[in-house]
């Protein structure tokens, strides 16, 4: 019997701990989240400082004649409170034949709402992925007491599945 409780006890502690968090029901997001589209919410990021990473994903063009697409992929970081400080958006175009896709250019925007924050990007093409790297800090008083490096990738399948 001590074992069986044991047991369910170590579940339900991996369970919370392990299990993702996907809150895209417009009921479950945290209230200052409510302005964004759920159905462009691709996945809510929770931090051990308390800060939330909102990543989106929009399809902003495509051409079935040429077989193109362009994407834009942002993560949105907020304070634990709900305010923004940065956000950082991979907009990517590529092609796709239906055998073979390939990334035909990538570019970074940034959008800084807290002045402590600076954000420096780089853009990278692999094969069929685009890649927008970031690496933000914030200062206080000239002192550096935060950093979050991170990246944002949008990759097309050879049908044209953008992801």
């Amino acid at each position: 019997m001590k074992k069986a409780i044991i047991l369910a006890l170590i579940l339900s502690m991996l369970c919370t701990c392990i299990l993702p968090v996907f809150a895209t029901e417009k009921n479950m997001l945290p209230d200052f989240l409510q302005e964004v589209s759920a159905d462009s919410i691709k996945d809510i990021e929770y931090h051990e400082d308390g800060s939330i990473t909102v990543v989106t994903l929009e399809i902003i063009a495509e051409s079935r004649a040429t077989n193109t697409k362009t994407a834009k992929k942002t993560k949105t970081v907020y304070s634990n409170s709900g305010a923004m400080l940065f956000s950082v958006t991979n907009t990517s175009t590529f092609t796709y034949t239906g055998s073979s896709s390939s990334c035909t250019s990538v570019s970074a925007s940034k959008s800084v709402s807290d002045t402590s924050w600076t954000v420096t990007t780089s853009t990278i093409i692999s094969g069929r992925t685009g890649h927008v790297y970031y690496s933000a800090k914030q200062y206080v008083s000239g002192i550096l007491v935060n950093t979050k490096t991170d990246y944002v990738s949008i990759t097309c399948s050879s049908t044209g599945v953008i992801s």
